[in-house]
């Protein structure tokens, strides 16, 4: 999440946000994914990739609410 923000900028920081909260919003797992996979494809990364960089996050007590 680090670098997705950091290669945003200062000023695209919200949107970034704005991006990954919609993938926390859906009602169901399946929607969830697919949110997921439509996020990362639209920072160009895999959904693997979206995934790793907020498991990078956990050491620092920023976590997602999954597991």
């Amino acid at each position: 999440m680090h670098n997705v923000l950091a290669h945003a900028g200062r000023s695209g920081r919200r949107v970034v946000s704005a991006f990954i909260a919609t993938a926390f919003a859906q009602d169901d797992a399946e929607q969830a994914k697919a949110q997921w996979r439509l996020v990362a494809g639209q920072f160009g990364i895999t959904p693997q990739s979206l995934s790793r960089a907020f498991a990078a996050l956990r050491p620092l007590g920023i976590s997602s609410g999954g597991r």
